[in-house]
């Protein structure tokens, strides 16, 4: 079955994480608002390094993207968030079978 979750931040940060694990097959899409720069986030640490802030984070390969972009996780992600300059959001689907 499909799942579909995201995340957003509506002034320059970085949103809360969201938990991904259990997912395959794991597509996510940024999208910026106007004259907003955003980037997904990922990490491969524990679920208890996530919840404690100690989880260690990375930029996926495209950067920060001033346009809709999408890209696929092909191996095993912990959890996923937005990084952004403004308003923008991150859509993320999943197979959790």
């Amino acid at each position: 079955m499909i799942k579909q979750l995201s995340a957003s931040v509506t002034e320059a940060g970085v949103s809360a994480p969201r938990m991904i694990s259990e997912l395959r097959e794991v597509t996510v899409t940024v999208i910026p608002e106007s004259q907003a720069y955003a980037k997904c986030q990922f990490t491969t640490s524990s679920r208890a390094e996530v919840y404690s802030g100690d989880a260690v984070w990375q930029d996926w390969a495209h950067g920060e993207v001033p346009n809709t972009t999408a890209d696929v996780f092909l191996f095993r992600v912990t959890a996923v968030r937005l990084s952004a300059t403004g308003a923008a959001k991150l859509e993320i689907l999943g197979n959790d079978r």
